[in-house]
């Protein structure tokens, strides 16, 4: 707080006393309380006073052109002009996202949300499941002026019963929908050219567990096994077109194969009651994915928290290992050495595996607590395995469903979560969303959300007519 002002008298704030003002010619020389010095430091500083509130004027009379008052255009001269808008993307679409239409799924039940969503390549065809025991089908269209998704109403809706759903994905290796459930006795299923089955209605034939292989160091397991009684599938990642394998499947009892023509083929080695510590390490996998511009390097998660680093040119023994701090529920590779983890306890991180700590999977103790490149927080979800949640690598935006219904779109670059109106808006009244998927239309600069609420789907994605 400034000291009060004395007439007649020099408050020097060096010294912190006050000086009686003097005249000059009596005043020692250069003394700062003599009358000229006190008159010249007046002057000067209502000279600065005037010239502050002059150019904070000025500031108020310059207005912004008009193209700086557009996000996207605004945003697209200052990386011309030099500067780094790495975001760019992420907060545009973010921002600007709408709802685009809706689809219903063919249930009629409006009691809980799609349980699981699948979308053929050029997003014409969706498989859905509502409550994991029955599966339907459904064609949509997309309107050329306006970019709107509708129910095709010249295509029929297809249903097949089928017990215990626990996965569904789209395979633009096989142009088919591959599905597993809990019990791989009698699964994974194929659908090749979904457009096809539905006019057909043919359902190609499934894998019996009889018909599984083993691998080299595997050892011979009979059929009838007490230990193979029950085999549960949880995951399944389809593989690329330069892979041998169709897709990878993540099971209770580690992780399997799916080869041509329609085989599977143990990976990791198998656990049971009695399996010894190494094969209880791979067990209960619910996260694959494929390293990003690698076709045989992958990476898979689970319970409690168990992280590989995957080599289907290597044994598993090799294979890198570590453990994170929770139970991991996806996984998105991010780039050639970032992974997006998210897991139980409102866990999603980013983690750069060249400054993880990592050990061989054959260690006797090989997990080793791994400190994430970047926390994003604000993610909620406690103890769910099966929450909607993809990422897109153009745009750099991850969406996330929260176990209260809610939905959010978070960045990957920064970690902050981006505001959006129209996404942030939504809370689902029939509990957590399962079914997100982030994937873009043919012709469009932009992915589209496609996300399960209710037994509809709903599409949201930027209006370009705007």
């Amino acid at each position: 707080m400034a000291p009060p002002e004395i007439p007649g008298f020099y408050y020097d704030p060096y010294k912190r006393r006050y000086f009686k003002v003097e005249n000059s010619k009596t005043a020692p020389t250069n003394a700062a309380w003599s009358s000229d010095n006190v008159k010249k430091r007046k002057f000067k500083d209502r000279e600065a006073v005037t010239k502050s509130r002059r150019l904070e004027l000025d500031a108020k009379r310059i207005a912004p052109p008009p193209i700086m008052r557009d996000l996207r255009a605004s945003r697209f001269l200052k990386r011309e002009t030099g500067e780094d808008i790495r975001d760019f993307a992420a907060v545009s679409f973010a921002r600007d996202i709408v709802e685009m239409g809706h689809v219903p799924s063919g249930f009629s039940s409006t009691s809980s949300n799609l349980r699981h969503l699948a979308l053929s390549t050029n997003c014409s065809v969706a498989v859905t499941s509502l409550d994991g025991d029955n599966l339907k089908t459904t064609h949509f269209v997309t309107n050329p002026n306006t970019q709107r998704v509708s129910w095709d109403p010249t295509s029929r809706t297809r249903s097949r019963s089928q017990s215990s759903v626990s996965c569904i994905k789209y395979s633009k290796k096989l142009h088919g929908v591959l599905i597993v459930c809990d019990d791989l006795s009698s699964l994974p299923y194929v659908m090749y050219d979904p457009g096809l089955w539905f006019r057909e209605a043919h359902f190609e034939r499934s894998v019996s567990l009889a018909g599984i292989q083993l691998g080299p160091d595997q050892p011979p397991v009979q059929r009838h096994s007490r230990d193979m009684e029950y085999f549960a599938g949880y995951f399944i990642c389809p593989s690329t077109e330069n892979n041998d394998t169709v897709a990878l499947i993540g099971t209770d009892r580690g992780l399997v194969s799916l080869t041509e023509p329609m085989g599977l083929r143990y990976i990791t080695p198998i656990s049971g009651r009695n399996s010894s510590s190494y094969t209880t390490r791979f067990r209960d996998i619910f996260a694959i994915d494929y390293q990003v511009n690698h076709h045989s390097t992958f990476f898979m998660g689970g319970r409690p928290g168990q992280f590989h680093k995957g080599d289907l040119r290597e044994a598993p023994m090799s294979w890198d290992s570590m453990t994170l701090p929770n139970s991991i529920a996806h996984i998105k590779s991010v780039s050639d050495y970032q992974v997006l983890v998210a897991g139980l306890n409102n866990m999603l991180s980013i983690f750069d595996l060249r400054y993880c700590r990592y050990s061989p999977a054959s260690d006797d103790n090989p997990y080793h607590k791994a400190l994430p490149l970047l926390n994003i927080p604000g993610y909620k979800n406690m103890a769910h395995f099966t929450l909607g949640f993809d990422f897109d690598k153009d745009t750099g935006v991850v969406a996330a469903a929260h176990d209260d219904g809610k939905v959010a779109l978070y960045s990957v670059r920064d970690g902050r979560r981006l505001p959006s109106p129209v996404i942030d808006a939504i809370h689902s009244g029939y509990g957590p969303i399962h079914c997100i998927q982030m994937q873009a239309l043919p012709g469009d600069n932009m992915p589209r959300l496609f996300m399960g609420e209710d037994n509809q789907i709903k599409v949201y994605s930027v209006d370009a007519s705007k």
